[in-house]
């Protein structure tokens, strides 16, 4: 009886022919024959910087334009810090901070109660 090789179900996308594929027995990309490696998740911190920017911008009424104005920058950045692609440097929050009239230690608080509740809900689904 033949000895089966198990496969890698991992599925991952190309960085540079963006080919969504399973993990390949060699490594290399399908179509473009280049070496595949998978994209490192974000922390979960990230996350929760995100999380806190949104909610403080939403209580504050401010969408992601004006936001992005306020801080002379992109709104494209604001969302992937918004959805924790992106990680905003010690400026960038303290700027955030300043805009909702926070010291940087507040929105560091903030993302800190919004983490134990987080995982407070965690324990309870489990």
């Amino acid at each position: 009886m033949p000895l089966r090789r198990t496969l890698n179900a991992t599925v991952l996308r190309c960085p540079h022919c963006r080919l969504v594929q399973y993990c390949t027995a060699n490594g290399l990309c399908r179509r473009c024959r280049r070496i595949l490696q998978p994209t490192p998740r974000m922390p979960t911190y990230a996350r929760n910087i995100g999380r806190g920017i949104r909610m403080l911008r939403q209580e504050h009424g401010l969408t992601q334009s004006q936001l992005a104005a306020s801080l002379n920058t992109r709104r494209t950045y604001i969302s992937t810090i918004e959805r924790g692609v992106a990680i905003p440097s010690i400026l960038t929050i303290e700027r955030i901070a300043a805009i909702f009239d926070l010291d940087i230690a507040g929105v560091f608080l903030l993302l800190r109660r919004m983490q134990r509740i987080s995982d407070r809900a965690q324990i309870k689904t489990l």
